[in-house]
């Protein structure tokens, strides 16, 4: 019965980490500069946040390029399209896309997809919606390290500790 009440106990854990995922854009995508719409896609779990904020963000220029481009966006709905900032898409390699919890939550980032680029010529469009650009820290740097993995699970070492706690008090 103990081992069951483990197995179960390290189950919920796992689970939990499987949160979301960005499955677009992939490694290596190119969106083009010229189009005004690009589509993000994700795949979740039913105790992900109800709802996301998507930001590009390129922490490999100076200054780091961090642009909300949509707010609010319902989670469960698996992919939307966000339009180019006003003064068009920057361009070069090493952009993400950051699925980010609420801002009102404080948590940060849910997921991050791999690197891509965005190539061809910048043309500036009207957007139909604000795009807000958030200054980044000097020195700061992506919450990963830049190994390019899909998932961020900043809770995860919280989560860790619970669990290592829950553990032990099952044990002893």
């Amino acid at each position: 019965m103990r081992a069951f009440s483990i197995l179960s106990v390290a189950f919920l854990f796992v689970a939990a980490a499987l949160g979301v995922t960005v499955t677009n854009p992939a490694q290596d995508t190119r969106w083009d500069a010229g189009v005004k719409t690009q589509t993000v896609a994700w795949t979740s779990v039913a105790t992900d946040h109800s709802s996301l904020t998507i930001v590009l963000v390129n922490m490999q220029t100076y200054p780091n390029i961090n642009i909300v481009l949509k707010e609010n966006v319902v989670t469960s709905a698996g992919s939307t399209t966000v339009d180019a900032p006003s003064s068009g898409w920057p361009t070069g390699s090493g952009f993400q896309i950051n699925l980010d919890q609420p801002t009102t939550s404080g948590v940060g980032i849910l997921a991050q997809s791999q690197q891509f680029n965005i190539t061809g010529t910048t043309t500036p469009f009207q957007s139909t919606q604000s795009s807000t650009a958030v200054p980044s820290p000097v020195g700061t740097n992506n919450a990963h390290g830049g190994s390019g993995k899909n998932t961020i699970g900043l809770t995860a070492p919280f989560d860790f500790i619970v669990g290592l706690a829950l553990i032990g008090a099952l044990l002893a």
